[in-house]
């Protein structure tokens, strides 16, 4: 899988994105699981919406998530730099950096929206971050 995983990362990412509209337009189409919880997740959180909006919404939900998964995948399979050579503009970088030259510590907490690859790959030029997650109950995965 991590050979299959390397090889994807080095299509570049115009091709890359292109199967992920593509993914998305199938999965969008053919009534998939990502469709279905979407769809009920949009009608919960936007019941004003019209039913038109709501499936605009919901197209746009499922290309942005296909979007972030072929992203990643491509972020997890280049060096660094590549990441790096993403960023263009770093809000609160001075912040950050003030923080540091305090030598107190620092915790930077995040939401887990996008391709926080990329975050990551930045926090690594001025830190060793120790990156805290919850690991999978179940045995395996």
């Amino acid at each position: 899988m991590y050979f299959l995983l390397k090889l994807v990362s080095l299509l570049p990412l115009w091709l890359l994105q292109a199967m992920a509209h593509f993914a998305a337009f199938i999965l969008y189409s053919f009534n998939s699981s990502i469709q279905r919880i979407t769809e009920i997740n949009i009608q919960l959180a936007y019941p004003e919406l019209s039913k038109d909006e709501q499936s605009e919404l919901i197209r746009k939900s499922i290309e942005s998530q296909c979007l972030t998964y072929i992203e990643f995948v491509k972020c997890w399979g280049m060096p660094p730099r590549y990441s790096l050579n993403l960023l263009k503009n770093v809000y609160g970088e001075s912040v950050f950096k003030d923080a540091l030259a305090n030598k107190k510590g620092v915790i930077v907490v995040v939401p887990h929206f996008g391709c926080w690859e990329l975050l990551n790959a930045w926090l690594n030029l001025y830190a060793q971050p120790m990156i805290m997650y919850k690991p999978d109950k179940i045995k395996g995965s």
